[in-house]
């Protein structure tokens, strides 16, 4: 049995070594997505069966979310906003507090986009909000599902599909190369066995 060359344990350690670091680089992006949008939208499909149910609005306002910093330097990058409500629910005469305003995982850019997603709802006010009627600790004011950040969700998308292909078709395409290497030395090896010998000169 052959023991392969020093060679092919290098090909070999490449196609493995761009499998890996792809594939980290789509499961992240799969992580991503799962955060900002698959899991708001399953939990925004599973809202539509809740029940209405009046609330008042306790507080609300807008809150500024502080980023991580640049790059990892020392400075902060730009802030975030979200809406911030509290309303008080009752259900089979037992009270409640809610907390959650949307599905919706990515801040708002601006004080204003998070004021606008307020608009009509004020501190004293009566409102509807949504309960799970299996869990009544559960409740959300805006159950529609709206992801939000504009064109940079499309960012993780692309990402994923880059490293997803990335995972499969560089490791393919290296294991790939080699095979036609072997087969083209194959192929060169086997017409060399089929040449006539060459003949000495006849000597004088």
């Amino acid at each position: 049995m052959a023991r392969p060359n020093k060679r092919q344990m290098s090909v070999t350690g490449a196609a493995v070594a761009s499998f890996v670091l792809f594939g980290l680089g789509f499961l992240a992006c799969l992580l991503l997505l799962e955060s900002v949008y698959f899991g708001p939208r399953r939990l925004a499909r599973e809202a539509a069966d809740w029940i209405t149910v009046p609330c008042t609005i306790v507080d609300v306002g807008v809150a500024v979310v502080s980023l991580p910093p640049v790059s990892g330097g020392s400075r902060s990058g730009s802030p975030g906003y979200e809406p911030s409500v509290v309303y008080d629910y009752v259900i089979d005469g037992q009270s409640y507090q809610g907390k959650s305003f949307w599905f919706r995982n990515v801040f708002c850019n601006s004080r204003a986009e998070a004021s606008e997603a307020l608009v009509g709802i004020e501190k004293g006010k009566p409102a509807d909000c949504f309960v799970d009627p299996k869990n009544p600790t559960r409740s959300v004011l805006v159950r529609e599902f709206s992801p939000g950040g504009g064109v940079l969700m499309l960012v993780p998308f692309v990402l994923a599909t880059i490293t997803g292909l990335g995972m499969v078709g560089i490791p393919w395409a290296i294991w790939s190369s080699q095979h036609r290497r072997k087969r083209w030395r194959r192929s060169t090896d086997a017409k060399g066995t089929n040449d006539p010998p060459i003949m000495p000169p006849p000597s004088p």
